[in-house]
């Protein structure tokens, strides 16, 4: 039992540790306007793309309910 609790508080240690040098390895930026565009546009895209899918698949699945009642 205790073997099992030392091992699961390495393995949090080790990823705590990996998480705190990747952080400082890649500091944080500053936004600036370009990426906030970016941002709203691939977000948009998403959404839109997410929204079509649903669409046209739950049109597919309504005509496959059917056939099969």
């Amino acid at each position: 039992m205790w073997m099992v609790l030392l091992y699961g508080v390495a393995t949090f240690m080790e990823t705590g540790v990996g998480v705190w040098m990747f952080g400082r390895m890649f500091p944080e930026r500053k936004s600036s306007s370009e990426y906030r565009w970016a941002k709203m546009i691939l977000l948009t895209l998403l959404i839109l793309t997410t929204y079509t899918m649903h669409r046209a698949y739950g049109q597919e699945y309504i005509y496959m309910k059917n056939f099969f009642l």
